[in-house]
């Protein structure tokens, strides 16, 4: 499995489909990159080994977001599209406060998420979305 990448919300900026995401919920783990990519696996047999290297650059994106947030209603509007003939993939940038820029490419949201409560009213929404390549940048 690749590393994770998980992000402290006040060193990042996320733009999803060309817009800049606001009321992203408090706490260092609010916006998540999660790739599927395994970079070499082996496989051993009777006749030796065979060692391979995978291109697989999908994976998953979090971000957790409060319930007034103007982003949550922009992605709730994607979602309910996705369930109708108006569904398109969109894209995410991540940008780190250390020069990073995550590219995501033909991204689908799979859970709109449940409002997480703290007493009488909601804190914060955890949107999921799979996201078909990944290209993480590595700060230099």
């Amino acid at each position: 499995m690749g590393r994770s990448a998980i992000y402290n919300r006040a060193s990042v900026s996320v733009t999803i489909d060309g817009e800049t995401a606001k009321g992203i919920a408090d706490g260092d783990s609010a916006i998540r990159i999660l790739p599927n990519e395994t970079g070499a696996a082996v496989d051993s047999g009777t006749d030796g080994y065979i060692l391979s290297f995978s291109n697989n650059k999908t994976g998953a994106f979090e971000i957790d977001l409060f319930p007034t947030s103007s982003t949550l209603a922009q992605l709730i509007s994607f979602y309910k599209a996705q369930k109708s003939e108006n569904a398109k993939a969109f894209d995410i940038t991540v940008a780190t406060g250390v020069g990073e820029f995550h590219s995501l490419s033909g991204c689908g949201i799979t859970n709109i998420g449940e409002v997480e409560t703290g007493g009488e009213k909601g804190l914060k929404r955890t949107v999921k979305i799979v996201v078909g390549e990944i290209d993480l940048d590595e700060a230099t």
